[in-house]
């Protein structure tokens, strides 16, 4: 069943920047330098070392990007939106794809300083421990909506993951939001 729909901001479409589920798609420069800094006029240069340090790619400055591991190269992806400064948010599919523990963290981290400048994360993953962490959740299953809202809400609605055709740990229907491995 084909669904679609548009999302709007006061009235118009957001402008996102998007890292895709598949980074290779993204990436075609030689280095990760260049790769971040492509087509960046006047670039800032503490805000490309900074982005460099959030996303632990500081050694791979001089590294072709498709010889970096999955969760390297989605990482690469995400710098090279955060460089252009994506005016009111940004969209990634499957972020924690390829992210040890600690880089979900970071990941996590990000997302929430960008909402802290009221900026929109959308993102979509099957990961339930990153969709923990997430403030809103919509549930969706080939039927279309299934739940919506807070995470702790939607996590809380068995009906509705079961609707959905998904088997959920305990820990979700038990409210294990803090505290959960990520």
């Amino acid at each position: 069943q084909e669904h679609g729909g548009t999302a709007l901001v006061n009235g118009e479409q957001p402008a996102m920047g998007m890292v895709s589920q598949n980074a290779d798609l993204q990436l075609f420069n030689a280095t990760v330098k260049s790769e971040i800094l492509y087509r960046v006029k006047n670039p800032d240069l503490d805000w490309y070392r900074r982005i460099l340090g959030l996303l632990g790619l500081e050694r791979y400055e001089s590294t072709p990007p498709l010889i970096l591991s999955e969760g390297e190269k989605k990482r690469l992806a995400l710098a090279t939106v955060l460089m252009r400064n994506p005016g009111q948010g940004i969209l990634l599919d499957e972020p924690s794809l390829g992210q040890d523990t600690m880089h979900k963290k970071m990941l996590i981290n990000i997302c929430r300083e960008l909402a802290a400048q009221n900026r929109m994360v959308l993102f979509t993953t099957h990961d339930l421990h990153l969709a923990a962490e997430a403030d809103r959740v919509i549930l969706l299953s080939r039927n279309g909506i299934e739940a919506m809202g807070g995470a702790d809400e939607v996590f809380a609605d068995p009906e509705a993951w079961q609707r959905a055709g998904l088997f959920v740990p305990r820990w979700v229907f038990a409210g294990m939001r803090e505290g959960v491995p990520v």
